[in-house]
């Protein structure tokens, strides 16, 4: 089977040259390929995994020269699959485990501090904050982090779950996006969303003080 690395090494293709970060994806893509496995299991399994999800699974679809909305609906199905598990089983896993080793409860205290710190704006706002916090994608804000702090802020379960596919349907729009339009303009639509999360983070703490 073809080289992924080596694909991405001789650039070619603007999305070739847009997402240079998704290194760790594409290796994880040519071991799978080496190993048989289909494209479309690839992306799929490639967004199920935390630090990548998203935001390594599309990438390597357009690298496959997959169809972009093939590539979409693999991308978010597979980001979603951990959310549900997440939400029903993260606080018996951290009992379980917690109750059986200190060096468990030590990282497992230290993951629940991180959520927090990055669950303000989830905190502050319930639904929509959840919701926007998994849909901008930028590191350390997917569906992973998403479910973790509403486990942690104790929402419910549906309210989690929809505002986690949202915003997972949200980002993999985004996501598409930057891939596609190469890196330069790539770097414009992030300070763009960047400079736009802000404002909508600052117009929403307006409205909640109003």
């Amino acid at each position: 089977s073809s080289n992924l690395l080596a694909y991405a090494a001789a650039g070619g293709a603007a999305e070739s040259s847009s997402i240079g970060a998704s290194a760790l994806g594409l290796r994880i893509a040519d071991y799978l390929r080496s190993s048989r496995w289909p494209d479309e299991a690839i992306v799929f399994a490639l967004a199920t995994l935390p630090v990548l999800e998203l935001r390594g699974a599309i990438p390597v679809g357009y690298w496959m020269r997959l169809n972009p909305l093939l590539v979409y609906c693999l991308s978010v199905a597979g980001n979603m699959i951990p959310v549900p598990l997440v939400l029903l089983y993260m606080e018996q896993l951290t009992t379980f485990l917690t109750a059986r080793s200190s060096s468990a409860r030590k990282v497992l205290d230290s993951i629940y501090k991180h959520t927090r710190r990055k669950a303000g704006p989830i905190q502050e706002f319930k639904w929509l904050g959840l919701m926007l916090f998994v849909a901008v994608p930028f590191p350390g804000t997917g569906a992973w982090t998403g479910a973790m702090a509403s486990v942690v802020l104790g929402m419910p379960f549906w309210s989690s779950f929809w505002a986690n596919f949202f915003g997972v349907a949200i980002a993999g729009i985004l996501v598409n996006l930057l891939v596609s339009v190469g890196f330069n303009t790539a770097l414009l639509v992030g300070a763009a969303l960047f400079a736009a999360s802000t404002f909508m983070w600052s117009f929403l703490r307006f409205l909640g003080r109003s």
